[in-house]
């Protein structure tokens, strides 16, 4: 019958044959590099999750202010006073007794870039 221990070396210890040994440290190390990357990645990945979330609380902010903008348009585009100013301004309508007034003003210079954004915001920023 076959010994499937190594024989007890002087200080009583198991002697292991160098290539188990090798083998074995092969394995641990094998085992560290693995659980070190994948630690790494995993705090490389938990660093970008939360800057994708950083970004869209701050996307999530900023639509929520614009959502109150448009409903503050929305009730004053609703009002009498801004249908009776449109009426004024856009059809020329005036009131019974009122005396109507047309002021000429000079033409507008082409290309004019100066309003930014969408058409709303002129009704919403002073």
């Amino acid at each position: 019958m076959k010994k499937l221990l190594a024989p007890l070396g002087a200080a009583g210890r198991l002697r292991v044959p160098f290539l188990r040994r090798g083998a074995a440290v092969v394995v641990v190390l094998a085992v560290a590099v693995y659980l070190g990357s994948s630690g790494v990645s995993y705090l490389i990945r938990q660093y970008h999750l939360n800057q994708r979330e950083q970004q869209s609380r701050a996307a999530i902010v900023r639509l929520e202010t614009e959502v109150a903008q448009l409903q503050a348009l929305r009730d004053y585009m609703r009002s009498d006073q801004f249908v009776e100013q449109q009426a004024r301004e856009i059809e020329g309508l005036v009131r019974p007794g009122d005396i109507p007034v047309t002021v000429q003003a000079p033409p507008r210079a082409t290309g004019d870039t100066t309003q930014q954004g969408p058409w709303w915001l002129r009704y919403v920023q002073p």
